[in-house]
């Protein structure tokens, strides 16, 4: 008798300190904020008003119906898991790509993700971020049971579920009344909720799987005509510098690997006549999905969603490549990062595409993208500009050597003519750099990666670019999160080089400044360049 008396006191002390220590680790689990820039999660003292909710639920069900059921508590369970799972999905999105996630669209890349994860990593690495990947989703799950079977085994104690029905019930009337009268000091003691996340994943895949078109509204845009008479039949050649952003003007660290070389760029072509000027734009995307910047560059539309860009697809609008055929100019896509069948490509009418296999590239791998973009763009002047009696060429050129993880960077070659020989890459591979793929390291190989494109501009336009040619440089959209840090804004530079210093003046009066360091405010939107550019290219003072 005395034995179970102090059996009962000992229950009586560690139950509730049980249910609170399950409680505040479950808490903890679905306010959890990210560690920028990383994979890893950091506590909070925020409150979830999810939990809250269950519990008040499970106490509610506890004092009406009696002990919870094995049933509603797996219910509770799978519940809690995927709210934690939604937290951090949501959390660590923001915080490596800049972007909020959509399932719809970025399960359909997964792929494609692992296999450049794969390229990156050696095989030991797979599997050991492997195997402590699934431990931890086991001791998560371990954990969310036996917290979840606490809470549910303390509601058969009325003075344990009366507490939680008062605290539960008067944290989430704060709640409410928080948000009915926009109090910043009552919101921010709570976390934001997961559920309006997975609601937001939900809506979209269901219209999306239903048929429901987009709005049409991004598809109001004005045609810009031109004649493009300013150029004289010289070649135009835009450059996409993958993932190059303002922050590699604005951060100090990155700036000293693209600052020097846009003088030293800015120096060597002055000297040999040309003219250049620089900006910056807003893209429609961040830290991916650079199709959408190059689809409102070559449409003058703001494509800023996938679903937008299939809609535009679906449409007949012109093109700035329609633009450049009218003018007698054959146009040209060079494509390395494609590697299988693009049927988008229809859609711009391109007379020449020049994918991953028709360049033909032979020597080592650098990467998931496997071809040095001097390759490519040599590759490109061989069969489309050296030949004579030609047309006129509007060629696009989205890299790919700073894309994301921006590394291993392969070697410049100052003979262009060796660049396609037999072997010209094999004795010249990079060294392999040591360490975890962390923030550090990310940022170090995204800065050599630009000052790779960076060369590769100044050796193409001091060798192999016509006299007469019309250069663009632009950057897609920012590195994500993970490089260019939190709230990062959506700017990227822009410039363009020409001989013909009438043009450059036309840019000045949209806004650009004198040589190749931008400053200042963004001047516009990508969709807005595709009119400045075709504007200013046109015959006549209008």
């Amino acid at each position: 008798m005395i034995l179970r008396s102090g059996q009962n006191a000992w229950r009586r002390l560690v139950a509730p300190a049980a249910l609170l220590l399950s409680v505040v680790g479950l808490n903890l689990a679905l306010a959890a904020q990210n560690v920028w820039p990383t994979l890893w999660l950091r506590p909070t003292t925020e409150i979830s008003t999810e939990l809250l909710a269950l519990l008040l639920l499970l106490a509610l069900w506890g004092e009406w119906r009696g002990p919870v059921p094995c049933w509603l508590r797996r219910t509770a369970v799978a519940v809690v898991g995927l709210l934690i799972l939604g937290r951090y999905g949501d959390v660590t999105a923001h915080a490596l790509f800049g972007r909020p996630i959509n399932l719809y669209f970025d399960l359909g890349h997964l792929p494609n993700v692992m296999a450049m994860t794969a390229e990156a990593r050696s095989t030991a690495d797979l599997i050991l971020f492997t195997l402590a990947a699934l431990v931890l989703l086991a001791a998560a799950a371990v954990g969310i049971w036996l917290a979840m079977r606490t809470v549910t085994d303390a509601m058969r104690d009325r003075a344990s579920r009366r507490c939680v029905i008062a605290i539960a019930g008067a944290a989430l009337t704060v709640f409410a009344v928080g948000q009915g009268s926009d109090s910043a000091t009552i919101n921010k003691r709570f976390a934001l909720p997961v559920t309006p996340v997975y609601a937001d994943q939900v809506g979209f895949t269901a219209k999306a799987l239903a048929g429901v078109g987009p709005s049409t509204d991004f598809m109001k845009g004005d045609v810009v005509s031109s004649d493009l008479a300013r150029l004289e039949n010289g070649d135009v050649f835009v450059f996409f510098l993958e993932s190059y952003g303002a922050v590699a003007h604005e951060d100090s660290d990155l700036s000293r690997s693209v600052v020097p070389r846009l003088q030293r760029l800015q120096d060597r072509l002055g000297d040999e006549g040309w003219h250049m000027a620089s900006a910056f734009l807003i893209s429609p995307t961040f830290g991916g999905a650079s199709w959408l910047a190059h689809s409102s560059f070559l449409s003058g539309l703001t494509v800023s969603r996938n679903q937008d860009y299939q809609l535009l697809l679906s449409t007949r609008r012109p093109t700035m490549v329609d633009v450049f055929r009218k003018a007698g100019y054959r146009s040209v896509a060079l494509l390395p990062g494609i590697k299988r069948a693009w049927p988008e490509g229809a859609y711009y009418g391109y007379d020449r595409i020049y994918d991953s296999p028709s360049l033909d590239y032979a020597g080592p791998d650098f990467g998931w993208w496997s071809i040095p973009d001097q390759f490519s763009l040599e590759q490109m002047y061989r069969r489309e500009v050296a030949p004579p009696g030609r047309p006129p060429l509007f060629v696009v050129f989205p890299t790919v050597t700073s894309h994301m993880p921006f590394e291993p960077v392969p070697p410049y070659l100052d003979d262009w003519s060796m660049v396609t020989s037999e072997g010209a890459f094999h004795g010249n591979m990079p060294e392999t750099v040591d360490g975890p793929h962390d923030g550090r390291r990310l940022r170090r190989s995204y800065g050599r990666s630009l000052a790779y494109g960076l060369d590769l501009v100044d050796g193409f336009m001091r060798h192999r670019s016509p006299e007469d040619a019309f250069v663009v440089v632009i950057g897609d959209h920012q590195p994500p999160a993970i490089v260019s840090g939190p709230e990062a804004d959506w700017m990227v530079p822009v410039h363009i080089f020409t001989k013909k210093a009438g043009i450059l003046e036309r840019f000045e009066d949209a806004g650009f400044r004198r040589g190749t360091l931008p400053q200042g405010a963004s001047i516009a939107g990508m969709a807005q360049f595709h009119g400045i550019i075709l504007e200013a290219l046109h015959g006549g003072d209008g």
